[in-house]
């Protein structure tokens, strides 16, 4: 069985490098869809929590 890696602070920085994967217009465009989505479906967001640096959690 593979071992699995670990998708932590290290492995986001070596593949991802120092800048991330989007900058602050991209994450504004996919925060504005997500708000969107819920909005359509009757889903209530009543917080969210940024979560290390490539992870959001929603309540």
């Amino acid at each position: 069985m593979a071992q699995k890696t670990p998708f932590d602070n290290t492995y986001y920085k070596r593949f991802y490098g120092k800048v991330g994967v989007h900058n602050a217009e991209k994450i504004a465009h996919l925060a504005q869809g997500i708000h969107s989505l819920c909005a359509w479906w009757g889903l209530p967001i009543r917080s969210g929590i940024a979560k290390n640096s490539h992870r959001t959690l929603f309540k």
